[in-house]
């Protein structure tokens, strides 16, 4: 039984709030309806115009983020990385706002022409393999390669593995992969296709006669042979064990090389997702 004495409803919804009241029963102190009420959005509220779910669509992307901010050990500015609440409640403290509204705030603001740097994560593994070299292990090297101008290699004989930060990333759909150009003087584009990566999997060890099980495509993105360029590819949800990519073309002498992870590379040629 609700109790209506004393209520405030905001005139906008009072004629739906008024619609679902049955008729009340009057007892000697006070006056109760026989069941709460439902409240049902306007028609409009609920479709909304596109400006209103182009919003409430950023809105959401600013929730996901939040919950990927760790409690403590985030990164701090300029670096690429979700930053602790730590960081957000002392940033927040001066503008009057509780840390979790200052953060959507800010968020949303940033959304408007990018992607915030604390809604991104660098990649923390990655790899290379060789069909030619089935039992070498690459995952030490400071490029990630997808084709080789050597000896003859097709680019199809190499796949890339590159994983996001293990705990339920399940959110990313985007990868920036700073390329480093080409492997060779080619004219033509070259395809690469990005796939899941179903198993588990260590750049430490990773081979091509280990390597973990992948899906079929998902993706693909056309690579021109500009330098140090990025390329933002649109992914459905990553899980934990990452992406893999490959070439589309079983071209000789061609490829592309991907900054590794803790190969020195500058921040923004280093692979990064987006949340």
């Amino acid at each position: 039984m609700a109790n209506i004495n004393s209520q405030s409803i905001p005139s906008e919804i009072r004629r739906q709030y008024d619609a679902n009241l049955t008729p009340a029963v009057t007892i000697p102190t006070a006056v109760y309806v026989k069941k709460r009420p439902y409240f049902t959005a306007p028609g409009k509220q609920r479709r909304g115009t596109l400006a209103q779910k182009t919003v409430r669509a950023r809105f959401k992307k600013c929730v996901r983020c939040f919950n990927t901010q760790p409690y403590s050990g985030g990164v701090l500015p300029p670096d690429i990385g979700a930053r602790d609440r730590g960081f957000w409640y002392a940033e927040a403290e001066s503008s009057g706002l509780w840390y979790y509204d200052y953060f959507i705030q800010q968020t949303m603001l940033q959304y408007k022409t990018g992607t915030p740097q604390w809604c991104a994560t660098y990649a923390v593994g990655d790899a290379h393999t060789s069909t030619r070299q089935p039992n070498n292990n690459f995952g030490f090297l400071s490029l990630v390669s997808i084709g080789d101008i050597s000896a003859g290699f097709l680019a199809t004989d190499y796949y890339a593995y590159i994983s996001p930060p293990q705990g339920g990333y399940y959110g990313i759909s985007f990868a920036v992969l700073g390329l480093l150009g080409s492997l060779a003087a080619w004219e033509t584009p070259l395809r690469v296709n990005f796939h899941h990566i179903l198993e588990s999997w260590s750049e430490n060890t990773i081979k091509a006669s280990n390597a973990p099980a992948i899906t079929a495509v998902i993706a693909t993105a056309i690579v021109d042979k500009t330098s140090f360029k990025r390329y933002i590819v649109t992914l459905p949800k990553i899980n934990d064990f990452g992406i893999a990519i490959s070439a589309h073309d079983a071209t000789q002498n061609k490829g592309i090389q991907i900054a590794s992870h803790d190969g020195g590379a500058a921040p923004l040629l280093r692979t990064y997702f987006l949340i």
